[in-house]
C-alpha cells in the first residue's frame, strides 16, 4: 500500500512537471536524505514538519493554500 502511495506521488509530480514544462527527477535513501539535510543546513528552517518555515527575514512568504495537494 505504502509503494501504491509513494508511486501515485511521482506520477503526480510527473503530470504538474509536465504541464509547467520542468525538469525534475526522483531521488530516493541516502542520497534524498543526503540532499534534504544539506537543504535544511542551508536555509535553517524553523518547522521541517508540515508546511516548511524558513529561518530568514528576508524570506518570501507565498501561500500554499491554492496549490495544496498539486506538488
Amino acid at each position: 500500500m505504502e509503494n501504491q502511495i509513494f508511486l501515485y506521488k511521482i506520477k503526480e509530480l510527473k503530470a504538474a512537471a509536465s504541464k509547467m514544462f520542468l525538469e525534475y527527477s526522483v531521488i530516493e535513501g541516502e542520497i534524498a536524505e543526503e540532499f534534504i539535510k544539506n537543504t535544511f543546513d542551508k536555509f535553517k528552517p524553523f518547522k521541517t514538519t508540515d508546511h516548511l518555515s524558513i529561518g530568514s527575514n528576508i524570506s518570501e512568504k507565498l501561500s500554499t493554500d491554492k496549490y495544496e495537494f498539486i506538488f
